[in-house]
């Protein structure tokens, strides 16, 4: 192992040298292998031509790859918006935005017409596409390992590298990043002692170049959580505030770097553009010199207090890798679904657009009414304005159209909602497989055997047959996001409308067991042996009630960034049910106030705080009537009035959680620690909590090894 990794010292032939590197590949993969250098590298810089030696580098970044053909109909297009005619010109915009960056070059080679509204549109359509910066997403970037960063273009067009899972010539258009890893500190990690890399000897694969990147517009569209066949989370309004931007309360910035930050109020004034950045958000006005700060202006929104403005300016929110990820290697990041509430002046002022991370237009919608009803036009209203997409939103741009722009007035907002920021580096149709060696291999999932999971990696080819990997050496495993069921597409040939609905539950409630673990489900019914919960995706599980403790169905209000209270019985707190209580007045911290007695003889419970020792006998799946049981006799209840459920302490049971191997992360926001026993392209079961449970792969986020 010390010799292969010591190879870079060891010339293969003149101009030939190999160096132990990380690769990752524009398919998601991340693998560790040597990489030759073929004949001299250098780099083409605005002022120069340099030299590159791999033991001078740290990093190279490839630049997005522009197909000659599309660069040439964005110049074509670029031509169209001096038409005289106003629907050529609209066509030629929806183009060069649905080019995203690879339009960039020909709309700022465009800023030098002498047209005046053709420079004016350009410089619009190239904020919109991401093409206004320097960041070099369109240039290769090198890193030397003495600090200096050289953009431009390389000069090599294949890059070959030896690893464990063949001899690979793969060109620069199929690779995002290659991390140049110090040989002798290779040779001594532990981690790479079973890693061998195949022979000199073996067969070439040569990796064809990924197709072009189509944006798909029916896989973006409107969104509004409200609607039943939204993708809201569970019980949008209370689940969906932990990945919501409230603009009340911020990490707090003098907290020291490389912990959690608590959260602080924040103040009218106060600078938003990186205050959510470790959440994986940055606030930015498109407008130059224009601030992003904390607002006094009270919205109609949900959390009510303070807000955001972009100070007479639109707003770009883009999503990036949250700070505090280790990986050697950053990539991109985005969401699948996102809103706001929004200032409008009248249906047509709001307007919001999603882009890709190649910069490319997914979906772009205006706002169409108001909170505020039937408010005469240009009276200040509220509304929700969200998207939602099957490909990963890495930036949204909120612009204001009609009135709001004519006066150039403040662009208001709050409670920015959205699902949980994650690496997009992968295609929707893609799952990704992270091993205890370090590397990552991404593909389509295959069908395997119980313990073991398929993959059949784009690299490999068409005809390669799937890799096959044992649940004991996976780290991580990320499902699709997208994921082709063939018995629903063989319906009737419409997969979207023949597939079933995913069942919805509403707000989780929170689940503490004999053993002390808990989970967050919704119950959905108990019996004399049996409770159901319904889990936030469509899952459901069963456990034995006599492995229940407490389940709260009330759970305590949690702001942005923070996770909800451990659930616990109290010393003195007897078996029994606990009822709603209202606060005296708008005061909550005021004392608890019993819900009034209305009448006794139907529910003698009524008027009183709680029941203690009292038996729950049962819940009707359907009514939603509880039925308990205590020295009087049994009665039965309404759900909508009780707070928690406490059951009596099981001493048959055993009172120490059990250590599970995995944690299960749902794209909801929620977790828990399980024991992963299969792993299929369809569904993941795990043992959880004492029960057996079957989750569609959409729901969850991922499975990662404690």
């Amino acid at each position: 192992m010390a010799l292969l990794l010591c190879a870079s010292a060891i010339f293969a032939g003149e101009g030939e040298r190999e160096s132990p590197c990380l690769i990752l590949t524009a398919d998601g993969s991340l693998i560790k292998g040597m990489v030759k250098q073929v004949g001299a590298w250098s780099i083409s810089t605005p002022s120069a031509s340099q030299t590159l030696e791999p033991a001078k580098i740290e990093l190279i970044a490839l630049g997005e790859r522009v197909d000659p053909n599309v660069e040439n109909e964005a110049l074509v297009a670029v031509g169209d918006l001096q038409s005289d005619k106003f629907d050529v010109r609209e066509k030629a915009a929806a183009k060069l935005r649905g080019m995203g960056r690879s339009a960039a070059k020909p709309l700022k080679q465009a800023l030098a017409s002498n047209d005046a509204e053709v420079v004016r549109q350009a410089k619009a359509l190239l904020v919109e596409v991401g093409g206004v910066d320097d960041s070099g997403q369109t240039q290769d970037r090198v890193k030397l390992r003495d600090g200096t960063t050289l953009q431009g273009e390389l000069n090599f067009v294949d890059v070959y590298v030896r690893s464990a899972w063949g001899r690979f010539r793969f060109p620069v258009e199929a690779l995002e990043k290659i991390v140049f890893l110090d040989p002798e500190k290779e040779a001594k990690a532990p981690a790479n002692a079973a890693l061998k890399f195949v022979g000199e000897d073996a067969k070439e694969i040569v990796v064809a170049p990924p197709v072009a990147g189509r944006v798909d517009a029916a896989a973006a569209q409107r969104w509004n959580p409200q609607e039943e066949d939204s993708m809201a989370l569970e019980g949008w309004l209370g689940e969906a505030q932990r990945n919501a931007l409230t603009m009340d309360k911020v990490p707090d910035p003098k907290a020291p770097a490389g912990a959690p930050r608590p959260l602080v109020a924040a103040k009218a004034g106060d600078r938003l553009e990186d205050a959510y950045a470790e959440w994986g958000v940055l606030l930015r006005a498109t407008e130059a010199n224009a601030a992003v700060a904390v607002s006094d202006e009270k919205l109609r929104s949900f959390s009510g207090g303070l807000s955001l403005a972009a100070k007479k300016s639109d707003l770009e929110v883009r999503f990036v890798a949250p700070k505090g990820d280790t990986n050697l290697i950053e990539e991109a990041a985005g969401v699948m679904y996102a809103g706001a509430m929004v200032r409008t002046a009248g249906p047509g002022t709001v307007g919001l657009a999603a882009y890709d991370s190649a910069g490319r237009l997914l979906v772009q919608v205006v706002n169409m009414a108001g909170a505020a009803g039937n408010v005469p036009p240009g009276m200040a209203r509220e509304e929700f304005l969200g998207v939602h997409s099957k490909t990963p939103i890495a930036r949204l741009r909120f612009f204001r159209l009609g009135a709001l722009k004519e006066q150039n007035a403040d662009f208001l907002l709050d409670d920015l909602i959205h699902d949980r920021v994650a690496c997009v580096g992968l295609r929707p149709e893609f799952c990704r497989i992270s091993l205890l060696s370090g590397e990552r291999l991404a593909g389509k999932a295959a069908d395997a055997d119980t313990d073991v999971v398929g993959l059949r990696t784009e690299f490999l080819g068409e005809k390669g047959e799937p890799l096959k990997f044992k649940l004991d050496s996976i780290k991580r495993y990320e499902p699709p996001r997208a994921i082709e069921r063939k018995d629903d597409a063989a319906k009737n040939g419409d997969a979207e409308n023949d597939k079933p609905k995913r069942r919805r539950f509403g707000a989780p409630h929170g689940i503490l067991l004999q053993s002390g673990e808990s989970f967050r489900g919704r119950l959905l019914s108990i019996d004399e042996k049996w409770a159901v919960f319904g889990l936030a995706g469509g899952a459901m599980v069963k456990l034995p009630r006599e492995t229940l403790r407490k389940i709260e169905l009330i759970t305590p209000h949690t702001e942005a960034g923070e996770a909800p209270p451990p659930i616990a019985v109290a010393a003195d707190e007897k078996p029994g049910v606990e009822f709603k209580t209202k606060p005296v007045g708008n005061n909550p911290a005021a004392p608890q106030n019993p819900p009034e007695k209305k009448d006794p003889d139907r529910n003698p419970a009524q008027g009183l705080p709680r029941m203690d020792d009292a038996e729950v006998v049962s819940l009707d799946p359907e009514t939603r009537e509880l039925t308990v049981k205590d020295e009087n006799g049994e009665m039965t209840l309404s759900m909508a009035g009780v707070k928690c459920l406490v059951f009596p302490a099981n001493p048959n049971v055993g009172t120490v959680a059990k250590k599970r191997g995995w944690h299960l992360t749902l794209r909801e926001g929620s977790g828990f620690d399980a024991d992963v026993l299969r792993i299929t392209p369809t569904d993941i079961t795990a043992e959880m909590a004492g029960g057996l449970v079957v989750m569609e792969a959409e729901s969850v986020e991922a499975v990662e090894r404690k």
